[in-house]
């Protein structure tokens, strides 16, 4: 089979031409021959060039020797190349002859050599040189920095804009009309879709630095910052959607942006997201996605999910995730989350009661500017009995009893209650017992409740009141306290009209105090069948509402 020359130039590279009829090749040719991978092919034509003073293919040669492409990779060889292109005022390379200078890449480092041939370069315009003087100049020489950053600036270079913006930005806060030019560069480098330079813009106007405040346009800066995958300007635009700042609260637009943040390992944006799968305005909720997110962010150690996600661990199946449990209730501690500070002592504490640690946690806990209530009445409670190696101190612990109630603790008021009420040390004091069993009672405290129905129902040193008695008895009988319960049951064994009453409390008060079974034995002897299933009735729809 025969072919024409014609055809067979058609399967040949076009650069070859000039090789196949001895044309003299250019650089144009050398680069085809690069980009379609014949390195060594086109390292020698571009020597040829070269050492006819072509200073592009001297440039050529000096990048082929310091990437390694046609030859091996030799940074001596390149800064020769490199030099004899920078003689003849080849900018890219002067560029090149500075950064082999500035770090001794095939020649003795040499920082003003470097700044020599740099600005050489940055004076024909070369960007990057521009750049690189701006750097070196940051810290030594401001003025001189700024200058060579606004030259690379006027070239329309996109970071030298957004770095001229935050340069008049910083120094908005003692000249105010910086913050004006500061917004000339951002918005010269927004209009090339530069992310950092749109947040910028909606920061200042969010702020109101040179120009009006206004959160609503904010917010649209942000939007064209976040669309190009800004995770800051994402998770700010999810902010406001999920408050409703500078624009209406939307819950799935702020769950959108977290999660273009959280994908960039924004751990603030996942523990949000967290939250907002269970968010009650949320009409998507999702608890499958909230606990991903919220396992998520405890995975990057954010403090209050890892909190919580040890809480929800421990609800569920803590005996499988003993481990992961304290671990993540160190971490956090070991942040100094005060939360997480008691909540890895009280898991200590039901692991191991005799480990010395929980008494460190619980002191660590009192060392925040706020002691928290819990750990002021561990401590109280482990230095009134003696335990963990602290010395039974009967007033040291009363103090501590007292700063835990007075910081809300109702079991800490609880107890100073009992203390009064009962030690001889204190009198007791009636009057005293009385305001902390109220302060602990207002809290729900079951117990509380019913010592406080009791102080009124005997009138010793305080108001004798069976109004406010039964009142209180019957508030601790319905959050579930047994003695207050079989109590209510005898209150109304007395009277027939209320023996429904009294059969339904004695029944609930069984489960605890054996008194009250045979109370409740000798009241059915006076019910009849039919209210004896009324009340049972009421028992069931009692322990029905209970399990909801």
């Amino acid at each position: 089979m025969r072919f024409s020359l014609i055809g067979l130039l058609l399967f040949v590279p076009l650069w070859s031409h000039a090789l196949l009829f001895n044309n003299s090749p250019h650089m144009d040719d050398v680069r085809e021959m690069q980009q379609q991978g014949y390195h060594d092919q086109a390292f020698s034509v571009a020597k040829k060039l070269a050492k006819n003073g072509n200073p592009q293919a001297q440039h050529f040669l000096g990048m082929s020797y310091q990437q390694g492409h046609g030859r091996n990779q030799n940074s001596a060889q390149a800064y020769q190349w490199f030099k004899r292109a920078a003689i003849e005022h080849f900018p890219p390379s002067q560029y090149q002859l500075g950064d082999s200078y500035q770090h001794g890449k095939g020649v003795i480092a040499s920082l003003s050599s470097a700044i020599l041939w740099y600005k050489k370069a940055a004076k024909q315009n070369h960007v990057d040189a521009q750049l690189q003087l701006a750097a070196l100049y940051q810290q030594d020489n401001p003025e001189e920095a700024v200058y060579w950053l606004r030259q690379a600036a006027k070239q329309k270079n996109v970071d030298a804009q957004y770095q001229m913006g935050k340069w008049h930005e910083t120094r908005g806060k003692e000249a105010p009309e910086h913050f004006k030019d500061a917004l000339k560069w951002y918005k010269k480098a927004a209009r090339q879709q530069h992310p950092d330079s749109l947040l910028a813009i909606g920061l200042l106007t969010n702020e109101g630095h040179g120009v009006i405040q206004n959160a609503k346009k904010a917010a649209k800066w942000y939007r064209k910052s976040a669309e190009l995958n800004h995770p800051v300007a994402a998770h700010l635009l999810a902010t406001m959607k999920q408050f409703g700042e500078g624009v209406d609260v939307d819950l799935q637009q702020a769950i959108k942006w977290y999660q273009v943040a959280a994908k960039q390992n924004d751990r603030e944006a996942m523990f949000q997201l967290s939250l907002l799968y269970t968010h009650p305005e949320n009409e998507k909720q999702n608890t499958e996605k909230a606990n991903f997110w919220l396992a998520k962010a405890a995975e990057k150690k954010h403090k209050n999910a890892m909190v919580l996600w040890a809480d929800q661990l421990q609800n569920t199946n803590p005996n499988d995730n003993s481990q992961q449990i304290e671990t993540l209730y160190r971490q956090a501690a070991e942040q100094k989350h005060p939360g997480a500070v008691v909540k890895l002592a009280r898991w200590l504490q039901q692991q191991s009661p005799n480990n010395p640690e929980i008494v460190h946690w619980y002191q660590t806990a009192l060392t925040f500017p706020s002691p928290h209530p819990e750990a002021l009445y561990q401590l109280a409670y482990l230095t009134e009995h003696g335990l963990l190696g602290q010395t039974k101190n009967f007033e040291k612990s009363l103090s501590l009893y007292q700063k835990s109630a007075k910081a809300g603790h109702a079991e800490a008021a609880f107890q100073l209650g009992k203390a009064h009420y009962n030690d001889q040390e204190l009198s007791a004091n009636h009057p005293q017992a009385l305001r902390w069993f109220r302060k602990a009672a207002i809290q729900n405290h079951p117990a509380a409740q019913y010592y406080l129905g009791w102080l009124h129902s005997q009138g010793t040193n305080v108001p004798k009141s069976p109004k406010k008695s039964l009142q209180w008895i019957t508030r601790s009988a319905q959050n579930g306290y047994p003695s207050a319960q079989f109590s209510l049951g005898k209150i109304y064994s007395d009277h027939p009209q209320n023996y429904l009453r009294a059969y339904f409390w004695l029944s609930l008060a069984t489960t605890v105090k054996p008194q009250a079974k045979n109370a409740l034995s000798a009241l059915k002897l006076k019910m009849n069948t039919e209210e004896i299933q009324q009340a049972e009735q009421l028992l069931q729809e009692w322990h029905s509402r209970s399990d909801l």
